[in-house]
């Protein structure tokens, strides 16, 4: 299963429970995001290895929100 699968399988989770389209747009968005900074930020992810991503890798991923300005900090917590 590819990483896009992954989204695409929990995305169809979050339509089956009644999501909002809006709400599974604003997750596929966001998912889309982190996979694509992941892969600049460790070219070798996989998707085996997605469930080992630590504490460490997602706190970059917000401090790299929070200073890209294109998110408030809010936001990007």
């Amino acid at each position: 299963m590819t990483f896009q699968e992954a989204i695409n399988k929990f995305l169809d989770e979050l339509l089956s429970q009644g999501k909002s389209n809006l709400t599974i747009t604003n997750y596929r968005i966001d998912l889309n995001k982190f996979v694509e900074w992941l892969g600049k930020h460790d070219p070798h992810t996989t998707l085996a290895t997605l469930g080992e991503i630590g504490r460490v890798v997602i706190k970059d991923y917000a401090q790299f929100l929070k200073t890209s300005g294109e998110f408030a900090p809010s936001t990007a917590n």
